[in-house]
């Protein structure tokens, strides 16, 4: 199996590409390949200094293992040194590994918007407030408590209440629409990150085949971009 010459990977010797950065088999003719062209960076128009983000995160991210030493010393009654020591893992990463990394925003469904609220809640809450309340005068032994209970409960019935009473269906639809079309930017965004490149030379992020590249200081706003409607360059 071929070694790629841009990430290391190791694949099938039947692929033209390697399929982790599509650099070229070492084992194929370069006439037989296809250019590179959709490659280019958009930037410098040239492909000899591009690789994939995922490769070069791939590449240059290791996983380091060791020993905590803590800085407590005990001495056992037989005059022994024992040193407080924990196991750690975790991974190391480059400068441009760790500023290529991307943590899309997280992603929670929205509920559907109702028709209206039910003003019950509330209605029930305040209830039950003036019941604890009558309650605080007639037993001595938990008054306070009562007290205490009524005052919570009176105020979070009235917020409820007034909630129900101000629903607007039509600005609770209007959110809803926006939380959904968030939710496909994020995943188009994610899209993006799985198919950026990176060129070294310019030190800017691109899709191939897109006329619109980025430097990495701005890779969030690059991937959130519409690329398929604009060709102009991210400075």
């Amino acid at each position: 199996m071929p070694l790629c010459n841009g990430c290391g990977a190791s694949y099938d010797n039947r692929e033209d590409f390697c399929p982790y950065c599509r650099r070229h088999n070492p084992t194929i003719p370069n006439n037989k390949v296809e250019p590179l062209s959709f490659l280019a960076c958009p930037y410098c128009k040239e492909t000899d200094k591009v690789e994939k983000v995922a490769a070069i995160i791939a590449a240059q991210t290791r996983t380091i293992q060791g020993v905590n030493q803590d800085s407590a010393v005990f001495v056992a009654k037989n005059g022994r040194v024992i040193r407080n020591s924990s196991n750690f893992s975790g991974t190391e990463s480059t400068s441009l590994a760790k500023s290529l990394i991307w943590n899309p925003p997280p992603v929670q469904q929205p509920k559907e918007p109702k028709k209206t609220l039910s003003k019950a809640p509330g209605i029930t809450m305040m209830v039950a407030a003036f019941v604890l309340f009558i309650a605080s005068f007639t037993n001595n032994d938990s008054a306070g408590c009562c007290a205490s209970m009524s005052i919570l409960f009176f105020l979070f019935g009235v917020i409820k209440f007034l909630e129900a009473r101000n629903y607007n269906y039509e600005k609770a639809t209007q959110k809803y629409s926006a939380q959904l079309k968030r939710i496909e930017e994020i995943k188009q965004a994610k899209s993006n990150y799985n198919q950026l490149y990176y060129c070294y030379r310019d030190a800017r992020v691109f899709i191939p085949e897109s006329d619109r590249s980025a430097p990495i200081e701005k890779l969030n706003d690059y991937l959130f971009s519409q690329v398929d409607q604009t060709t102009e360059t991210i400075v």
